[in-house]
């Protein structure tokens, strides 16, 4: 897939994004996710977010007794907003169209107010535990493990 300047291997799975999504206008990098064992979605990768996001309705589904299981219970701005919600630990995988996919035993944030966010791959407790590399010109997100 993508390599260093020496040949060694950065990234070994790829994916296509789709950035836009629906009726939101605004451009974003939608990759093809799974939490745990919820069907397969989009999520927004987002390195500004500190966590990623489980919207509530999906973390019921997932498990109903999921705030029974949570790590923290933290506020994060949304959108200028103060959310509160829970933090749990869940497996994340990034589904690759190429190579192979990607599980992360990430730190997931579950808002509990009924606003309709989409999902979120953040920063801290996912994408700082991989290599990633995005490119814009034919929406390829290329991923992989960082080297033990």
């Amino acid at each position: 897939m993508l390599r260093h300047d020496d040949g060694t291997i950065f990234a070994c799975s790829q994916t296509s994004y789709i950035d836009k999504i629906g009726e939101h206008p605004e451009s974003r990098i939608y990759v093809s996710v799974q939490f745990d064992t919820l069907p397969k979605t989009f999520a927004v990768l987002d390195t500004g977010a500190p966590w990623c996001i489980l919207n509530k309705e999906q973390a019921i589904e997932l498990n109903p007794n999921y705030k029974d299981e949570a790590i923290d219970t933290k506020c994060l701005n949304i959108r200028g907003e103060k959310t509160g919600g829970v933090l749990i630990r869940l497996p994340v995988r990034i589904c690759a169209e190429q190579g192979e996919d990607i599980i992360i035993e990430g730190t997931v944030f579950v808002p509990q107010d009924e606003r309709n966010l989409p999902n979120f791959i953040g920063l801290d407790g996912f994408l700082s535990r991989i290599k990633f590399a995005i490119n814009p010109q034919s929406n390829i997100f290329y991923f992989g493990p960082i080297a033990q």
